[in-house]
Protein backbone atom coordinates (compact mmCIF):
# COMPACT_ATOMS: atom_id res chain seq x y z
CA UNK A 1 0.00 0.00 0.00
CA UNK A 2 2.72 2.45 0.96
CA UNK A 3 4.58 1.90 -2.31
CA UNK A 4 1.42 2.84 -4.24
CA UNK A 5 1.01 6.00 -2.19
CA UNK A 6 4.61 6.98 -2.87
CA UNK A 7 4.16 6.21 -6.57
CA UNK A 8 1.01 8.36 -6.71
CA UNK A 9 2.86 11.17 -4.98
CA UNK A 10 5.87 10.99 -7.30
CA UNK A 11 3.73 10.77 -10.44
CA UNK A 12 1.44 13.64 -9.47
CA UNK A 13 4.34 15.86 -8.37
CA UNK A 14 6.37 15.31 -11.53
CA UNK A 15 3.24 15.75 -13.68
CA UNK A 16 2.39 19.04 -11.96
CA UNK A 17 5.98 20.26 -12.27
CA UNK A 18 5.91 19.73 -16.03
CA UNK A 19 2.46 21.27 -16.29
CA UNK A 20 3.38 24.39 -14.32
CA UNK A 21 6.39 25.03 -16.56
CA UNK A 22 4.11 24.78 -19.61
CA UNK A 23 1.65 27.18 -17.99
CA UNK A 24 4.41 29.62 -17.01
CA UNK A 25 6.35 29.56 -20.29
CA UNK A 26 3.53 29.17 -22.82
CA UNK A 27 -0.03 29.26 -21.56
CA UNK A 28 -0.17 32.38 -19.36
CA UNK A 29 1.95 34.52 -21.71
CA UNK A 30 -0.48 33.66 -24.54
CA UNK A 31 -3.28 35.34 -22.58
CA UNK A 32 -1.91 38.57 -24.05
CA UNK A 33 -2.89 37.32 -27.52
CA UNK A 34 -6.58 36.83 -26.74
CA UNK A 35 -8.73 39.73 -27.96
CA UNK A 36 -10.56 41.85 -25.42
CA UNK A 37 -13.99 40.95 -26.79
CA UNK A 38 -13.27 37.23 -26.61
CA UNK A 39 -11.48 37.29 -23.29
CA UNK A 40 -14.34 36.76 -20.78
CA UNK A 41 -15.61 33.68 -22.66
CA UNK A 42 -12.05 32.44 -23.11
CA UNK A 43 -11.31 32.82 -19.38
CA UNK A 44 -14.56 31.07 -18.42
CA UNK A 45 -13.69 28.10 -20.65
CA UNK A 46 -10.08 28.19 -19.49
CA UNK A 47 -11.09 27.90 -15.83
CA UNK A 48 -13.56 25.08 -16.48
CA UNK A 49 -11.16 23.05 -18.62
CA UNK A 50 -8.11 23.68 -16.44
CA UNK A 51 -9.85 22.20 -13.41
CA UNK A 52 -9.53 18.72 -14.92
CA UNK A 53 -5.91 19.18 -15.91
CA UNK A 54 -4.80 20.32 -12.44
CA UNK A 55 -6.84 17.65 -10.63
CA UNK A 56 -3.60 15.76 -9.69
CA UNK A 57 -3.04 18.48 -7.06
CA UNK A 58 -5.59 16.61 -4.92
CA UNK A 59 -3.93 13.17 -4.88
CA UNK A 60 -0.57 14.93 -4.60
CA UNK A 61 -1.40 16.45 -1.22
CA UNK A 62 -3.36 13.41 0.01
CA UNK A 63 -0.51 11.05 -0.89
CA UNK A 64 2.08 13.23 0.86
CA UNK A 65 0.02 13.22 4.05
CA UNK A 66 -0.70 9.48 3.75
CA UNK A 67 3.01 8.76 3.22
CA UNK A 68 3.83 10.52 6.48
CA UNK A 69 0.95 8.86 8.30
CA UNK A 70 1.83 5.34 7.16
CA UNK A 71 5.58 5.73 7.63
CA UNK A 72 6.31 8.09 10.55
CA UNK A 73 10.06 7.59 10.01
CA UNK A 74 9.83 9.76 6.89
CA UNK A 75 8.92 12.70 9.18
CA UNK A 76 12.57 12.81 10.22
CA UNK A 77 13.68 13.49 6.67
CA UNK A 78 14.52 17.09 5.93
CA UNK A 79 13.50 16.44 2.28
CA UNK A 80 10.01 15.34 3.34
CA UNK A 81 9.52 18.69 5.07
CA UNK A 82 10.91 20.68 2.14
CA UNK A 83 8.43 18.80 -0.03
CA UNK A 84 5.54 19.45 2.35
CA UNK A 85 6.30 23.11 2.96
CA UNK A 86 6.68 23.66 -0.78
CA UNK A 87 3.30 22.06 -1.38
CA UNK A 88 1.72 24.24 1.30
CA UNK A 89 3.16 27.36 -0.37
CA UNK A 90 1.74 26.20 -3.72
CA UNK A 91 -1.75 25.77 -2.27
CA UNK A 92 -1.57 29.12 -0.47
CA UNK A 93 -0.34 30.87 -3.63
CA UNK A 94 -3.14 29.26 -5.63
CA UNK A 95 -5.72 30.44 -3.10
CA UNK A 96 -4.49 34.01 -2.60
CA UNK A 97 -3.14 34.82 -6.07
CA UNK A 98 -4.11 32.58 -8.96
CA UNK A 99 -7.77 31.88 -8.15
CA UNK A 100 -8.66 35.54 -7.38
CA UNK A 101 -6.75 36.77 -10.45
CA UNK A 102 -8.55 34.31 -12.71
CA UNK A 103 -11.86 35.32 -11.13
CA UNK A 104 -11.05 38.98 -11.84
CA UNK A 105 -10.26 38.10 -15.47
CA UNK A 106 -13.78 36.69 -15.89
CA UNK A 107 -14.85 40.34 -16.00
CA UNK A 108 -12.64 41.04 -19.00
CA UNK A 109 -9.09 41.32 -20.15
CA UNK A 110 -6.86 43.47 -17.99
CA UNK A 111 -3.17 43.69 -18.91
CA UNK A 112 -2.07 44.36 -15.32
CA UNK A 113 -4.02 41.37 -14.00
CA UNK A 114 -2.55 39.10 -16.69
CA UNK A 115 0.96 40.39 -15.88
CA UNK A 116 0.33 39.85 -12.15
CA UNK A 117 -0.88 36.31 -12.90
CA UNK A 118 2.35 35.52 -14.75
CA UNK A 119 4.51 37.12 -12.03
CA UNK A 120 2.83 35.41 -9.08
CA UNK A 121 2.78 32.06 -10.86
CA UNK A 122 6.57 32.01 -10.50
CA UNK A 123 5.94 31.13 -6.85
CA UNK A 124 4.29 27.88 -7.87
CA UNK A 125 6.74 27.23 -10.70
CA UNK A 126 9.76 27.54 -8.40
CA UNK A 127 8.11 25.57 -5.58
CA UNK A 128 7.09 22.65 -7.81
CA UNK A 129 10.57 22.57 -9.33
CA UNK A 130 12.26 22.57 -5.92
CA UNK A 131 9.76 19.98 -4.68
CA UNK A 132 10.63 17.67 -7.56
CA UNK A 133 14.30 17.97 -6.72
CA UNK A 134 13.64 17.44 -3.00
CA UNK A 135 11.46 14.46 -3.85
CA UNK A 136 14.30 12.88 -5.83
CA UNK A 137 16.60 13.24 -2.81
CA UNK A 138 13.89 11.92 -0.51
CA UNK A 139 13.34 8.90 -2.75
CA UNK A 140 17.05 8.14 -3.02
CA UNK A 141 17.46 8.22 0.77
CA UNK A 142 14.18 6.35 1.28
CA UNK A 143 15.25 3.56 -1.07
CA UNK A 144 18.58 3.21 0.74
CA UNK A 145 16.84 2.89 4.12
CA UNK A 146 14.15 0.48 2.97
Amino acid sequence: MLSWIILIHVASTFYMTGLIWFVQAVHYPLFQQVGEGDFPQYEKKHMRMTTWVVAPMIPEIISLIAWGALDPAVWFSWWYWVNGIGLAIIWISTAIFQVPLHTRLLGGKDEKTVAHLVQTNWIRTVCWTLRSMALMYLLSSYIQIH
